[in-house]
């Protein structure tokens, strides 16, 4: 089926005591989906080797969000809510909803809707509510939680089809290697630094969330800075943005050291497997490995992070040039040396990663320490201290 945009909400209420932490959290509402569908997908994903946390919401059950699932959502990488036509008359789900794009905005949690034999603009059963004189106070934020999961991107099922599956279960895989890559929780002072870049990258990006790819052209764009300073921390978080809207995405991870033990065409080859989401084939050569990628990809959109580049022979290894690639790729390259990118024609842009500002880093620096953001009562001026003799390397000290 089409992937497209959809507007929809997310579950409520939990269907069992949780004994362990899963990748996933599958909501909807039991009598208003075909059980072939649902217990399908749970299959699918299951037999993909995730971990499925089930909140199936039943008619008459609808008394809130279950403080069980508020740690599902929590603790788990993606929900799938399958929103079907009575869906969003449920409180409980609303509440979920809610919650879901909370985990969204600070803990990088990814949520991929399923509408359910409805149209992604119909938002009538939210009026049901207001019949119903529920509080405004809860209205005003359900009504945005509404609006806002529009410009999320999902899937649209008739339920006559049961084509989807596979191709949910495929996404939420990737995805769940994106999550990984990242980590879960969004860095202190990350976003202001993600949407700069993304300007760079000529990316739409609003509320938090890259939404299409602007133009044509390819863009190679560089980030630059000392060791330690956050580049390869804002390459992760730039990459499982924008993951979704290319065709094909490969991250080279420290490729300065790793080239020191492994040729060059043996990273050539993870890229190429990679972006063809296939088996490494052996390359004989750099050479070889130069004449695959630029034959290989230049009718296919895609996302390449070059991490930790030391040298101008190591980028040319993996993308002399922008012709090797199709329309709209990106490519990003993270490097201690800006000199490097400025002798580079083929690099649009560069951004340069500074120390962390002494506000941010000391709310780190907080969180490491006592586990909230501002110094305990009694060590607030011994943190400053410390905060003050890191200077803006936070990160790197904090490990």
């Amino acid at each position: 089926m089409a992937f497209s945009n959809f507007q929809s909400s997310l579950s409520a209420s939990a269907s069992s005591v949780r004994s362990r932490y899963d990748d996933v959290v599958l909501s909807f509402r039991g009598t208003d989906t075909s059980r072939h569908f649902t217990n399908g997908l749970l299959a699918g994903l299951s037999n993909a080797g995730m971990s499925v946390f089930r909140d199936e919401k039943v008619a008459g059950a609808d008394k809130g969000i279950d403080p069980t699932l508020v740690e599902a959502i929590e603790q788990s990488k993606i929900s799938i809510p399958i929103i079907s036509p009575d869906y969003a008359s449920s409180e409980s789900c609303l509440m979920g909803l809610v919650k879901m794009l909370e985990c969204r905005d600070n803990m990088n949690h990814t949520v991929i809707p399923i509408f359910y034999g409805v149209d992604p603009s119909d938002i009538g059963s939210f009026v049901n509510h207001k019949k119903r004189g529920i509080d405004r106070k809860l209205l005003t934020p359900w009504k945005s939680a509404l609006h806002r999961i529009g410009q999320l991107k999902g899937y649209h099922l008739d339920p006559t089809s049961d084509q989807l599956i596979s191709e949910v279960v495929l996404y939420v895989t990737r995805q769940l290697k994106n999550a990984e890559l990242v980590g879960t929780s969004m860095p202190v002072g990350i976003d202001n630094q993600l949407r700069k870049m993304m300007t760079r990258l000529d990316v739409d990006y609003r509320d938090g969330q890259a939404v299409a790819i602007r133009g044509n052209e390819v863009r190679m764009v560089g980030i630059h800075g000392n060791a330690g300073i956050g580049k390869t921390t804002l390459a992760k978080f730039i990459y499982s943005q924008l993951y979704p809207l290319f065709e094909g995405c490969s991250y080279l991870g420290n490729i300065g050291e790793v080239s020191k033990t492994e040729p060059l065409e043996h990273l050539q080859s993870q890229l190429i497997s990679d972006l063809l989401k296939q088996r490494p084939m052996s390359m004989g050569s750099v050479e070889e490995g130069i004449h695959n990628i630029k034959h290989r990809f230049r009718s296919m959109r895609v996302l390449i992070v070059l991490d930790d580049i030391h040298g101008r022979p190591q980028l040319e290894a993996f993308a002399g040039k922008l012709s090797w690639f199709g329309s709209r790729s990106r490519i990003i390259v993270t490097t201690r040396n800006a000199e490097l990118l400025r002798d580079i024609p083929e690099m649009f842009g560069t951004y340069r990663v500074g120390p962390m500002e002494f506000d941010p880093s000391l709310c780190l620096f907080c969180r490491h320490a006592f586990g909230e953001s501002s110094p305990r009562q009694g060590y607030e001026d011994l943190s400053k201290q410390i905060v003050s003799r890191i200077d803006g390397k936070t990160e790197r000290n904090m490990g």
